[in-house]
């Protein structure tokens, strides 16, 4: 669907518009349950430093984050927006301390979220102008005033500094964890249906940002949804949307009933910009059908068998192939398939080309039996587009 700007909600450029407007009503939604979403995204995303993701202390330094589980109720927690710290929240006893704070107040965070023993800070960049220098000094400053709050508040003694950012770069921002706009999109998508007035301003900002920032995103599709969300699109939608599989029906058939319900969906409409395969697409009505009647059948159809030819029955992946026969999977599978490598991008940056080449290399998919860590598993597009980008950049070395 192609975005004409002629709403006035979709030529708004102020980020406030995003960080304060739409993204809340993601997080407010069915008493709170975008909120559990949305730090689930977060823990999923988080920046790992040494193969660990981290977190910040009232010093504001980076420490490693140990595994929790996240207590909090709908009761006690606190969401709050454009946070002037100086202003609301810090009651200083001497005006030297207030002072001090004051001549930082141009940098508040855009979000700050308060759980029952530590925050989640959140910075976000959209349509404005900004390089990785200036970022992280608003990052260094806000982490300054969120010091005064842990003093303030003695239960808060660590939070999670986010910056959500208008496309993926390297190297990361000095915080915790890095979102994105589009997956603030999917993660609307899931929470409130594709249909929903956030999602559509999602998508439409996003789509006007492409051209603007340069970051030549070629994405043929509108968003990814679970099972449910997209055969719930389907429903309303018939053949009106399309949803996306390598190989069609005919590879559907080959797989097994917890890759359906565990797969990520993409879906388009016909008139979606990109180049596609039309084998790969499946019109909506015959989507459900086909999904309805796979569900009937059950998972021990011998009509559906499960992926064959897995190593051994306690793997935790489906094999080991050299560097070009991965990325070989990775250009027909993208992110239906993730690539193994301990420590995840984090790591894969510290290693050389030859590394790269003598590996041989773990590949699964998303609903393959076994414990699999996230951060040690790589969707398929990303890890080709950054194998690619290694070898474009050895090669431009190599000719100077």
């Amino acid at each position: 669907m192609t975005n004409t700007l002629n709403r006035f909600d979709d030529r708004v450029r102020s980020e406030r518009y995003f960080t304060a407007t739409l993204l809340p009503a993601i997080l407010f939604h069915d008493n709170f349950r975008g909120l559990r979403a949305f730090l689930a995204l977060i823990e999923d995303r988080a920046i790992l430093r040494n193969g660990l993701p981290t977190e910040r202390g009232p010093d504001g330094k980076a420490v490693s984050r140990p595994q929790r589980t996240l207590t909090w109720s709908p009761e006690t927690v606190e969401l709050m927006t454009e946070v002037h710290i100086a202003r609301d929240l810090v009651q200083f006893p001497s005006p030297s301390g207030r002072e001090a704070l004051d001549t930082e107040k141009r940098v508040v965070p855009d979000l700050v979220i308060v759980l029952d023993g530590e925050l989640v800070v959140c910075e976000g960049k959209f349509f404005s102008k900004y390089n990785l220098n200036t970022l992280n000094e608003q990052l260094h400053s806000q982490r300054r005033q969120i010091g005064y709050l842990c003093n303030d508040r003695p239960e808060l003694q660590v939070y999670r500094h986010v910056a959500i950012l208008p496309y993926s770069q390297s190297p990361d921002p000095d915080c915790d964890v890095v979102l994105t706009w589009d997956e603030i999109g999917d993660l609307a998508a899931s929470v409130l249906t594709p249909a929903h007035y956030v999602t559509k301003r999602l998508r439409a900002a996003s789509k006007c940002l492409s051209p603007l920032n340069g970051s030549g995103r070629t994405t043929n599709y509108e968003g990814k949804l679970s099972l449910d969300a997209v055969l719930d699109l389907c429903r309303q939608h018939g053949d009106d949307v399309l949803i996306g599989h390598t190989g069609g029906i005919g590879d559907l058939q080959r797989q097994a009933i917890r890759y359906l319900k565990s797969k990520p969906w993409k879906w388009r409409y016909p008139d979606t910009p990109g180049s596609v395969v039309p084998g790969n697409w499946i019109p909506g009505t015959r989507f459900v059908a086909f999904v309805t009647q796979r569900l009937s059948l059950g998972e021990d159809s011998s009509e559906f068998p499960p992926a064959p030819n897995r190593p051994s029955p306690r793997s935790n992946y489906e094999g080991i192939l050299p560097l070009g026969a991965v990325l070989d999977l990775c250009q027909e599978r993208g992110d239906e398939i993730k690539v193994g490598h301990y420590g995840g991008m984090a790591d894969l940056r510290r290693k050389t080309i030859r590394d790269l080449e003598n590996k041989r290399w773990k590949w699964r998919y998303p609903h393959t039996p076994g414990v699999a860590i996230p951060r040690n598993w790589i969707p398929g597009t990303q890890f080709a587009a950054y194998i690619a980008q290694r070898v474009s950049s050895d090669d431009d070395t190599s000719r100077r």
